[in-house]
């Protein structure tokens, strides 16, 4: 199973039956789910409105475009662990204060797209 610790996503603990059909499903499929943690079973049956069968037909298909070596490195961090990380390797005044940093947050342009949401965007002072 994937060492990384995952964000929490809310009581996963009341999905517990819809994760093991989950998995029952994809294994009759022929893919194997001991190495999934149930967190990422869980974002697949979200992402199909918890449609168990729609899910593990997702889950098998996209298997095919993950090599190992990325089910074994990609995590989700928790904003805690995330700061962490960016604190060992960004100084804290040049990370922005949104990231737990010092910096404060220079606009750099006004994006105005027509028919597009007005945005900001913006990097570290």
């Amino acid at each position: 199973m994937n060492d990384c610790t995952a964000a929490s996503m809310g009581t996963d603990s009341e999905f517990d039956m819809e994760v093991a059909y989950f998995r029952n499903a994809v294994e009759s499929l022929g893919v194997s789910t001991e190495e999934v943690d149930d967190s990422t079973c869980l974002r697949f049956l979200k992402a199909r409105s918890m449609h168990v069968n729609k899910a593990a037909k997702m889950f098998q298909i996209l298997q095919d475009y993950y090599p190992d070596i990325c089910t074994r490195e990609i995590c989700v961090l928790s904003d805690d662990l995330a700061r962490e990380v960016l604190l060992s390797v960004v100084d804290v005044g040049t990370l922005p204060s949104d990231y737990g940093g010092e910096a404060e947050l220079t606009f750099i342009q006004d994006v105005d797209v027509p028919n597009f949401p007005h945005q900001v965007a913006s990097v570290p002072a």
